[in-house]
Parts: C-alpha cells; structure tokens; sequence
C-alpha cells in the first residue's frame, strides 16, 4: 500500500496549488469564487493560469494565497491533495498566527 506523505508547498508546486485555490473556493457550490467573479470577463481555460499568479506571489507580499502557506499531500510523490490557507483576517495568513 502506498504511504500518503504530507509537505509543505513548494513554488514548483504552484500548477496543482493553483486548481486546489479555485476548488477551495467552491466550497459546497457548483461554482467557484474565481468563476462567480471572473466569468464575465475570463473564460474557464483563463482561469488556472490567474489563480497561479496569485499562488506565485512573493511572499514577502504576505499574501493568503502564497505558496508558501499550503501543504500539499502526495502520494508516490504525486500530489493528490492539498490544503488552502485560511484566515478570519482577511489579508493575513493563517501561518502567520
């Protein structure tokens, strides 16, 4: 059986982080936040490579949806889930607290 490992992201993660930010923000929807906001203006094929500009941030910037607060899971060194940052502050990480 195949050991599930758990990591801190990595920049070169950033194209699997990039869909968990926009699944993340389904949440119990259909839709996500990106698609609610960006549809009108943004096809879908348009939206992967806008999250992972957010997701590429430096992050000096101290932004919520950096790299560098997310864990990603792998399993055979494949990612197969990961964790979106969250905080009651918007703004600020939760890695921060």
């Amino acid at each position: 059986m195949s050991e599930v490992v758990v990591r801190d992201a990595r920049a070169e993660d950033a194209d699997f982080l990039a869909w968990v930010l926009i699944e993340a923000s389904k949440s119990h929807l259909e839709v996500s936040l990106f698609e609610t906001i960006m549809l009108e203006r943004f096809s879908r094929e348009e939206l992967l490579p806008l999250a992972k500009q957010l997701v590429t941030a430096d992050p000096a910037e101290n932004l919520f949806s950096c790299w560098d607060g997310f864990l990603v899971a792998e399993v055979d060194g494949k990612p197969v889930a990961g964790t979106a940052p969250f905080s009651l502050f918007f703004g600020l990480r939760s890695n921060n607290f």
